[in-house]
């Protein structure tokens, strides 16, 4: 079989070398666009050098370069191409769209343009001449790219000079204007490739030959991979400034109190230049060739949304609303959370997907229609870096235990940031923020209606105003006012948060113009239709948190003294409207430094009740708070902290609370009937931990099919003694082939025994034995059938050996652990 392929191959280039031979080296096109012949070959696509990163402008722990340029892996392209000498410009584009104006940091060429728009464009020249015109595949332009070379610039070790072509005759590929090419962005998969187009479905398109949150050499390389929605930007700079005719808001509005103290201003995190959205630095080169034949590969989605019960009918099972309920969960896994820079492989080596990094924060959290929790985290290893993105997991309904995270969304070489969940009736809302992207907006947004299995494409916001002062960094707060119009909190400049107004359903949006008294600010509707903030961080009014009232849409804002300790850095609230109309409240009992104000002495972190509106409130210290992650910070808080906190409601009446900053990070859930109970002074905080289910009732089995009839998933629960609904028993999941998608077997909820997860074609993607002393083995598989990675854990922290191989058996790395932190790298 294989000699057969290679026969084919051989025989294709055979054929195309004669053909190439014939055709001109250079011609330039009708509307004045000169092309270049490449010819056809083969290559190593992705870095396969070490890289000075940190003298390159990338992160000084990529030296290899980042993680989705491997595995490096030959790719033939069997076909010569006509590919244009350099990135089309003004004058080009413009004689497909007239009123073009283009972004003049980036003269002559075209910038701030779509994907769409670039196809568009090439749809259009194509129809113009009667030849096929489209955008490099992504192996096209790295292959024309290299032209023969290996090193990390076509020009060798530097960046090359703008003014001097690469040995093919192609300018700019390594300059300051990215290009846009065919491919949906994905990871790349292990063997040989022919004419590769990349998956069949996505939600990025790849972008190559330059960076877009930092344009430095090291995002300019051959192998660099960067992306964003294709329907980046929504309009042109010329059309939303064309919306925006409201300028008033520019000028903010003041504190409306002066005895406001703000102590810290984060003038890393503000836009340097206003109402620049859209302004981008992404063009395109065109390909005059044929679209290669090439099937797109098929993509897996990642687990966390993988097997989701569609029925909500078991939603609102739940513990009984008049009696107290309190439990605590590990949510995040150590590795990879807190693991030390010269350790970071030690990731990837017990089973987690190489974008998965060591700083995991600033967390979103849904209550899913179906009764799933679902919370997403931005990783890093610095907030700031290119390489941010947003992991995702999932505590799924009948389940004791968090999933593992999961790679979840990327904009490659963006500063992915801040996540914020929202459930809208039945459709689930995930904003985040390109936090360093200069010329992004201040959120952007996909859609879920069918409990987070699938989203839509990515949703940027179109402003009816301009904008004032702003920092890409959505916080926890998402809400319907009593008109039906969406707000969205962002932070604003220094120790100020704003929210952003949609009266349409997210069509168009308006910058009010109010700022409120605090970074990081949580809101909630009131009763009255008022709108309430409470905090955040960097900010004081005679020691207290302050409060911020609106009674006009967040226009202006009345800033008065709250009853509640104030916060700082790593410090962040969360308040929520519940069920039955009283406010949830949720922060620490002590600033960053150890501070408290006059009639505050427990240290730790706090809920609290109110139903009046936030003049009263019932506080509760939470047992069981985990101390900061940092040592220093933590003896100098002298209580445990929820870091930046966020809390949401499930259907059944369970608040779920969870936390970042912490040695691990965990999710508290418990009910309104808890704070309102006194507190157990003797409570053993390691009990918190257990299953509260001793027992389970009414078994039954039930069953989930796919519209053609075939069976999708089968699965036994019952009714847990603490009035949970939990899996008890086998719970299975089918591919609509038939196949087995993923198994389990439950106990109470909790897993026993072997769980096993395949791809469509029954390969082993993962398995664990969850043994009954609570430990449990968990082995990635590749997919010739041998050991890819084996880890053990023991409370969501690996212990002992951890192992990876490569694809013959070869051990890679291994490292010794204690309770999830390297003891010894051991190869």
């Amino acid at each position: 079989m294989r000699s057969r392929f290679l026969l084919i191959i051989i025989v294709a280039l055979s054929l195309n070398f004669w053909s190439c031979s014939s055709k001109k080296k250079l011609f330039t096109n009708s509307i004045g666009i000169k092309f270049v012949l490449i010819p056809h070959g083969s290559f190593k696509m992705g870095e396969s050098n070490r890289i000075d990163a940190k003298k390159l402008g990338g992160p000084k722990y990529l030296i290899h370069g980042d993680y989705d340029e491997h595995p490096v892996h030959k790719v033939i392209i069997s076909h010569s191409f006509y590919m244009s000498v350099s990135q089309v410009t003004v004058k080009e584009f413009k004689k497909f769209l007239p009123n073009y104006k283009g972004v003049k940091k980036y003269y002559p060429y075209a910038t701030g343009i779509s994907w769409y728009d670039a196809v568009a464009f090439c749809k259009w020249l194509s129809k113009k001449e009667g030849k096929p015109y489209r955008l490099p595949t992504e192996a096209e332009w790295e292959y024309a790219c290299r032209a023969g070379t290996k090193t990390p610039f076509y020009s060798g070790e530097s960046l090359p000079d703008s003014s001097v072509p690469n040995a093919w005759g192609l300018y700019n590929m390594e300059d300051k204007v990215a290009e846009w090419v065919h491919d949906w962005y994905s990871d790349y998969s292990y063997g040989s490739k022919v004419d590769p187009v990349g998956p069949d479905h996505g939600l990025v398109k790849v972008i190559r030959g330059a960076g877009l949150d930092r344009q430095t050499p090291y995002y300019s390389r051959c192998a660099n991979r960067a992306g964003i929605a294709p329907n980046f930007p929504p309009l042109s700079l010329e059309e939303l400034h064309a919306m925006a005719k409201d300028s008033s808001i520019l000028k903010g509005n003041a504190y409306e109190n002066k005895n406001l103290k703000t102590t810290e201003h984060y003038k890393d995190f503000y836009r340097q230049q206003s109402n620049n959205e859209g302004n981008s630095n992404i063009g395109f080169r065109v390909v005059q060739a044929p679209m290669p034949d090439t099937k797109p590969v098929h993509l897996q989605k990642p687990f966390v949304q993988q097997c989701v019960i569609q029925n909500n009918k078991f939603a609102k099972i739940g513990p009984n609303p008049q009696k107290p309920y309190f439990r605590k969960r590990y949510i995040l896994p150590i590795p990879p959370a807190n693991t030390s820079v010269e350790n970071l492989g030690v990731i990837t080596t017990v089973g987690f997907h190489p974008g998965i990094l060591k700083h995991n924060h600033s967390p979103a959290l849904i209550a899913c229609p179906n009764g799933d929790m679902l919370a997403i985290y931005y990783t890093s290893v610095s907030e700031t870096d290119p390489n941010v993105a947003l992991i995702a997991m999932r505590l799924r309904l009948g389940s004791d235990q968090w999933n593992m995270p999961n790679m979840f969304l990327d904009f490659p070489d963006i500063d992915d940031a801040s996540p914020l969940a929202w459930c809208d009736g039945d459709t689930l809302r995930l904003f985040w923020g390109a936090n360093k992207l200069s010329y992004g907006f201040p959120f952007h947004w996909i859609n879920s209606t069918d409990n987070g299995s699938t989203w839509s494409y990515v949703h940027f916001p179109i402003f009816e105003t301009l904008l004032g002062g702003y920092s890409a960094q959505p916080i926890n707060s998402a809400f319907r006012d009593n008109k039906g119009y969406w707000h969205i909190a962002t932070d604003a400049i220094g120790a100020q948060s704003v929210l952003w107004l949609s009266t349409n359903n997210g069509k168009t949006w308006r910058d009010p113009g109010g700022r409120t008294g605090g970074r990081h600010t949580t809101f909630a509707l009131l009763n009255n239709g008022k709108i309430l903030g409470m905090g955040g961080k960097s900010s004081n009014i005679n020691g207290f948190m302050p409060e911020s009232i609106s009674d006009n849409k967040g226009k202006t804002w009345k800033i008065i003294q709250s009853p509640f300790p104030p916060l700082g850095s790593n410090q962040r609230p969360t308040m929520i409207k519940l069920h039955d109309g009283k406010l949830l409240f949720a922060g620490d009992l002590e600033r960053k430094d150890g501070y408290q104000p006059k009639g505050y002495h427990q240290k730790g972190a706090f809920a609290a009740l109110s139903s009046d509106d936030g003049k009263t409130w019932r506080i509760k210290r939470i047992p069981g708070v985990q101390p900061h992650e940092d040592p220093q910070r933590a003896k100098e808080m002298g209580g445990g902290t929820l870091g930046y906190a966020v809390a949401r409601q499930a259907p059944n009446g369970v608040i779920h609370l969870i936390t970042s900053m912490n040695t691990p990070c965990v999710e508290f859930a418990f009910n309104e009937a808890w704070i309102l109970a006194p507190s157990n002074k003797n409570i053993n905080e390691r009990n918190l931990l257990e299953n509260t289910a001793t027992k389970i009732r009414d078994i039954k089995k039930y069953v989930e099919k796919y519209l053609s009839g075939q069976i999708k998933a089968e699965w036994h629960a019952g009714i847990g003694n603490d009035g949970r609904y939990l899996v008890n028993g086998r719970e299975t999941w089918y591919y609509p082939n038939g196949n087995k998608k993923w198994e389990a077997v439950y106990d109470k909820g909790e897993k026993i025994g072997e769980e096993n997860y395949w791809d469509e074609n029954e390969n082993k993607i993962w398995t664990w034995d969850h043994k009954k002393d609570g430990i449990g083995v968990w082995i990635h598989w590749y997919k010739n059938g041998k050991k890819k990675t084996e880890s053990t854990w023991e409370n969501k922290r690996a212990i002992g050996i951890t192992t990876k191989w490569d694809r013959s058996g070869n051990i890679i790395s291994q490292f010794k652990v204690h309770e999830g932190f390297v003891h010894e790298k051991v190869k």
